[in-house]
């Protein structure tokens, strides 16, 4: 698209974004200006546990950031905004027994249904979210049949709860109890469920597999249960790694059989962000446009066929995984799909907006002047100036990662005594520790180890250029753990792991991303220990070697059938084979890197490293012994 192209379409967004702030500010002047769509939500919807508790890394305080955001965007009028009541026990019971309701009644019960962790932090108000969130799936399913407009629940998609089982975090199912409930009320008969979750809606399918009239359809990476012989049921197991193209072929696959023999009068979607690639117990490789895409889908298909929309938000796990059902309603509420640089999971956008009031003087907060010779030793790279990547102070260290955020996510994570920590004594080995309470090593959270390094690549690597040099900000060592946490089926130790992570490694990589660029570098290298971390840094970097990065895209396409934790031990156990001859092969990390500046970006974009990268993909080949 050309520069006028794009422009034009940004000014026609920005326009369209304005009109619908211009008509929120009609609707709270009492002009009777009909929603683009509703949203559900109440603020008791986080539980009121301790931080930590549950065994799944679900964000409870999801729905509050999504409504924060919708209002900071101006894109949330109060008509919109519905809050709901606690589903009746009556509603409850036509789904589930009364048995079962008062044994999930009881706080220290429904604790241990639900795993969480400290049975004495269970109170008796630990079902109340539950509640909200099913009647917030009720009032969504009635608004949407009974307004025409969709609406959508900032809670609830409890679809692994079966009649008389908790299971999955999920002690009720809200789905479930909204059908039955529009049904007594003559709303609607024939609902289709549409659940896009990364896990099975196992629990929903058993609720209605002697029910045509409720047809359910779910596409997932994890099966928990057979369905049996239900006519109108749609199950979809895709395996790991699977990207956009794939899963958006089959999400629109799905919804065309399904039309092609059930009518509904209602459908409720749950749209988990849990396919995400970024999720923490997901394997899909979905994009932030893939799950975009994917909504979009949905809410177009419903719309073509004129049934009304009620959805839920389903899992989701990690510390941005709210921002992908932000997306969703965002655009839902605007009628403009959202720009990718105005959505709160564009860590980089966030940051460089961050980056740009942060003034060296702040960052060098405390610091005393430098003398020649420590502006010498500088750039001779002989001595070290006292100040962390001769930049920063310890103080200016500190309000960066607070103006960045990073602190009070560690805050949410339960830690609030932090204590930061610098050594600068080796210009080689520049040393920031975060510790929580006390500073010894049970109480380590986070361990960063940088220093500046110098690539030079040789004109061989492109065979189109001579040798270039660049300057770079180099993770030596870089450790992030919850010490308090304990490792899980949902979260197992990967190598070299001695607890499990704190899900904030995107969040470190963009501020040594912002870090590079305020000191001149050219790019943010790596050089991983593990597979595990090659994998995981290689949605954000590419090898710097042309042939290190067919080497490791062929380990990804070969290897990648098998959970990324399983395959990481195997290769530390020694355990990687060459598949053409069955040579035992050992893990040898590879510098991979980030461009910063235009030149680096241009160095990846050449066609001789292209090339070079396709020939070393299609020359190895890779198996692991006994797989």
């Amino acid at each position: 698209m050309s520069k006028e192209g794009s422009r034009l379409r940004r000014l026609l967004r920005r326009a369209q974004v304005a009109r619908v702030r211009g008509g929120n500010i009609l609707r709270e002047l009492g002009v009777p200006l009909r929603p683009r769509a509703y949203v559900v939500y109440h603020p008791d919807y986080a539980p009121h546990t301790p931080e930590g508790t549950a065994r799944h890394a679900i964000d409870v305080w999801r729905a509050d950031r999504i409504v924060e955001q919708l209002e900071r965007s101006g894109t949330l009028s109060r008509r919109a905004l519905l809050v709901p009541d606690e589903v009746s026990r009556g509603d409850l019971l036509r789904v589930h027994p009364q048995g079962f309701l008062d044994e999930i009644s009881r706080g220290e019960r429904l604790a241990d249904l639900l795993l969480l962790g400290q049975r004495e932090a269970a109170g008796a108000d630990l079902l109340r979210p539950f509640l909200l969130q099913c009647g917030g799936t009720i009032l969504a399913a009635e608004t949407a049949v009974t307004s025409g407009v969709p609406a959508i629940n900032l809670g609830g998609g409890f679809h692994h709860a079966q009649r008389d089982r908790a299971e999955g975090f999920c002690p009720l199912n809200d789905i479930a109890v909204a059908i039955l409930r529009l049904r007594v009320q003559d709303l609607v008969q024939r609902v289709l469920v549409i659940d896009l979750d990364y896990h099975q809606g196992n629990g929903t399918g058993l609720i209605f597999s002697d029910d045509e009239d409720v047809f359910t359809l779910s596409i997932h990476g994890q099966s928990w249960a057979d369905i049996g012989d239900k006519k109108n049921n749609i199950d979809v197991e895709l395996p790991p790694n699977t990207g956009d193209e794939v899963y958006l072929a089959a999400v629109r696959r799905a919804l065309e059989q399904a039309f092609e023999s059930f009518r509904p009068e209602l459908a409720i979607y749950v749209a988990g962000a849990d396919p995400h690639l970024e999720d923490d117990l997901g394997d899909f490789n979905i994009t932030d446009d893939g799950m975009l895409d994917r909504d979009l889908l949905v809410l177009d298909t419903l719309s073509d066929e004129g049934v009304p929309l009620a959805a839920v938000l389903g899992g989701g796990y990690g510390t941005l995984a709210w921002t992908i059902h932000y997306n969703f309603v965002f655009s839902v509420l605007t009628g403009v799909r959202i720009d990718p640089v105005h959505r709160p999971g564009n860590i980089e956008a966030r940051y460089r907006r961050v980056s740009a009031r942060l003034t060296p003087d702040e960052l060098k907060s405390g610091a005393s002047e430098l003398s020649q010779d420590d502006i010498e030793g500088l750039f001779e790279r002989k001595s070290s100036t006292g100040l962390f990547m001769d930049y920063y102070t310890l103080k200016g260290l500190e309000i960066a990662l607070e103006r960045y955020g990073f602190l009070d996510m560690l805050r949410e994570r339960g830690f609030h005594d932090l204590l930061l920590w610098i050594n600068t004594d080796d210009p080689e080995r520049q040393l920031l520790r975060i510790h929580f309470d006390e500073r010894d090593p049970e109480h380590l959270l986070v361990e960063l180890v940088v220093r500046f390094r110098t690539l030079l690549t040789p004109a061989e690597a492109v065979k189109e250029e001579a040798a270039s040099s660049f300057r770079m900000v180099s993770i030596e060592w870089l450790l992030m753990q919850n010490p308090v946490a304990p490792f899980s089926l949902e979260r197992q130790r990967f190598p070299g792991q001695q607890h499990p992570g704190l899900g904030l490694g995107r969040w470190m990589v963009e501020l040594l991303r912002m870090m590079a660029e305020r000191l001149e570098c050219t790019g943010l290298m790596n050089i991983p220990q593990h597979y595990h971390n090659a994998y995981l840094y290689s949605k954000q970097m590419l090898c710097f070697y042309p042939e290190d990065q067919g080497y490791l895209e062929a380990m990804k396409r070969d290897l990648g059938s098998l959970p990324l934790v399983e395959t990481s031990i195997a290769i530390d156990a020694g355990r990687l084979r060459d598949a053409e001859g069955g040579a035992p092969l050992t893990w040898e990390g590879k510098p991979q890197v980030m461009p910063v500046k235009p030149e680096l970006n241009a160095y990846f974009t050449r066609p001789g490293y292209r090339r070079a990268v396709a020939q070393a993909r299609e020359r190895f080949h890779f198996c692991l012994e006994g797989g």
